[in-house]
């Protein structure tokens, strides 16, 4: 859809395919941390005794995970912008929320021009 909508040449097609990819790859590293850290939280909300200084330390290096998460989706966003021409960003842009991309297995979604 994105392609025809926005009439991406095959070269465009391509480098956003392997953007789309490599950033799938990258945060597949993020996605198994994070499943950790949050096996990690249940376990120390569940415990016979909360250690509210262990949790704390817990949820921060989850929150330091999720706000990486969000960062590798703004550069991946800012990557495709840039190798698109003026009038695809402005008919991107105009289409804002219609354009959700998902990579492979739905995880997180990609908007153009929001």
């Amino acid at each position: 859809m994105l392609e025809t909508v926005l009439d991406l040449s095959e070269a465009q097609q391509e480098q956003i395919e392997t953007l789309f990819n490599q950033q799938w790859q990258d945060k597949q590293q993020l996605r198994e941390q994070l499943q950790a850290s949050r096996n990690e939280l249940r376990e120390a909300r569940t415990a016979d005794i909360f250690n509210e200084t262990d949790f704390r330390a817990k949820a921060a290096g989850q929150a330091e995970l999720k706000i990486e998460m969000m960062v590798a989706k703004a550069r991946l966003k800012q990557q495709i912008q840039a190798l698109l021409s003026t009038e695809q960003r402005e008919k991107a842009a105009k289409l804002g929320g219609l354009l959700e991309g998902r990579g492979k297995g739905h995880q997180g979604g990609y908007r153009f021009g929001s």
